[in-house]
């Protein structure tokens, strides 16, 4: 199978004259196909029948597609004196075949699987003290009200 996508990263900013203000927002496609060593387990017979979902699809496995992700993301950054930086931003995600391998107890043994198709959404805020003689400080906050909502492949 072939598969392929155009696959843009776009990002624009824009600096408030006279506010110490920086709006930004981004764009961003994700292609990827899955690693050599996935395939060659996934499309083996022999993995296949080792599958727990051979009776209930019929069949042992299938075929791994590229993983593809679309990102957004709208931000502001305000900074209050030359002392703090304060940062807020939006995202949302939107995945399709995500990749999600499975380790087998432990081991370096994977068995890989995707997750169909996925949303998610949320918003970021950090506070930040420039580095001054060596030192920085930094304090970040993620809330996700739609965490990533799945559906099995």
């Amino acid at each position: 199978m072939s598969e392929n996508q155009w696959s843009p990263r776009l990002g624009i900013s824009y600096i408030w004259e006279g506010t110490r203000t920086t709006l930004r927002s981004s764009l961003n496609r994700f292609f990827q196909p899955p690693q050599a060593e996935y395939l060659l387990l996934s499309s083996s017979p022999e993995a296949q029948a080792l599958s727990p979902f051979i009776e209930d699809l019929g069949a042992g496995g299938a075929e791994l597609r590229a993983e593809r992700q679309t990102a957004f993301e709208l931000g502001a950054e305000q900074w209050i004196g030359d002392a703090v930086s304060f940062d807020v931003s939006y995202w949302r995600r939107r995945v399709k075949n995500y990749g999600d391998p499975n380790v087998f107890f432990g081991t370096t043994i994977i068995f890989p699987n995707s997750v169909a198709s996925g949303r998610a959404a949320g918003v970021d805020l950090r506070l930040e003290v420039p580095r001054r003689r060596g030192w920085s400080a930094r304090s970040s906050r993620r809330w996700a009200w739609r965490p990533l909502r799945c559906r099995a492949a």
